[in-house]
């Protein structure tokens, strides 16, 4: 992967209500074992990153997104670790199929803070939310 270029891309996927789809994985989850996350998953080799999260979303719920925007970038030890791209989330009523194991769950903002979501998204959310372009987690 080149330095400029994301490992991981995700979706921070937002209701009008400003409730988000977020991902419950399995306690055996390869990564975030337990947490909540953002939807989302590694670039595979040569693929661009937006390609890359229309095809995770396609994967870990069976569902098209429509329009998506890269509102921040991730940094962990000076590298960039991945890029959040915002979608507007399907409406309640669209069928989701997970992957065996893991769970769509809706989330209201006001109960993040409550959430146990992974360390580098809960950094993600936290500055997405407070309007900045990028956030570091620790390694």
């Amino acid at each position: 992967m080149t330095a400029d270029l994301p490992r991981y891309c995700c979706a921070i996927l937002e209701a009008p209500d400003g409730t988000l789809l977020l991902e419950r994985r399995p306690p055996d989850a390869r990564r975030a074992a337990g947490n909540i996350t953002c939807f989302g998953g590694a670039r595979e080799p040569g693929e661009d990153p937006e390609a890359c999260i229309r095809r995770e979303l396609l994967e870990e719920l069976g569902w098209r997104v429509g329009e998506v925007e890269r509102v921040l970038v991730l940094h962990r030890a000076g590298d960039v670790l991945a890029w959040f791209y915002r979608a507007a989330a399907p409406d309640p009523g669209v069928p989701l199929v997970t992957e065996e194991g893991y769970e769509a769950i809706w989330v209201r903002r006001a109960d993040l803070h409550a959430t146990p979501l992974s360390p580098w998204h809960r950094a993600a959310l936290n500055a997405y939310f407070a309007g900045h372009p990028s956030a570091t987690c620790d390694p």
